[in-house]
């Protein structure tokens, strides 16, 4: 089966939300980003709901818990961390975040570097904006 993803910026989804809550999803993305990068778990604990799921582009998954605890105990840390193409859904109170990601990391004391497409699904819940699934299909 072919998946094709269609990256067409500045396009908000079907409620017509628009510039302020793509703005959020931008700036809650940009806070993400940073805190990946300085390993601060309290900033990811905020970002991601309880229930999150992260599927890796090799196609494990994780949770919050194992997530954080890897970037917390230096079993992960990243380097850079960069997207491209970035475009922002916005539906009802769901929105998702379409993007092309450059990574560079140790895992467990190895060096990588990924390049994905990804997707982020966001829920607002009580007026902030929390990342509830996130997805990286290895690109080649």
């Amino acid at each position: 089966m072919l998946l094709t993803v269609v990256f067409m910026p500045g396009l908000s989804g079907s409620d017509n939300i628009g510039s302020k809550a793509e703005a959020e999803i931008l700036k809650v993305d940009n806070a993400y980003q940073k805190a990946v990068l300085a390993a601060d778990a309290m900033s990811l604990s905020k970002i991601f709901d309880d229930d999150v799921l992260i599927i890796h582009s090799d196609g494990t998954t994780d949770n919050k818990g194992g997530f954080i605890g890897a970037i917390s105990s230096g079993r992960l840390k990243m380097s850079t961390y960069t997207r491209s193409g970035v475009s922002v859904r916005v539906y009802n109170g769901v929105a998702m975040l379409f993007s092309q990601t450059r990574k560079t990391f140790l895992y467990k004391g190895s060096q990588a570097t990924d390049e994905d497409v990804s997707i982020i699904t966001y829920v607002n819940k009580g007026g902030v904006w929390r990342i509830v699934a996130m997805q990286n299909t290895h690109r080649q």
